[in-house]
């Protein structure tokens, strides 16, 4: 598809329209490092179990964000 625009100016839009969600990829960065520290030092499980635990939220969302998209 071609739009007339030149190749500059359409990565400089999508570069600006892919920005568009940094903010809340810098949060959520913040609080995932946060919640590892939180399981391995506050509630004292292993270093195995919190990563057993992002494994499984991971796989939870890999199977239900399908469905729900449907």
């Amino acid at each position: 598809m071609t739009t007339g625009e030149p190749d500059s100016a359409r990565r400089w839009r999508a570069a600006l329209y892919g920005s568009g969600d940094l903010g809340f990829n810098f949060y959520w960065t913040t609080v995932s490092l946060y919640i590892l520290y939180y399981y391995t030092d506050v509630l004292g499980i292993s270093a195995s179990a919190a990563g057993l635990v992002f494994l499984a939220a991971m796989l939870w969302d890999a199977v239900t964000d399908p469905l729900m998209g449907l």
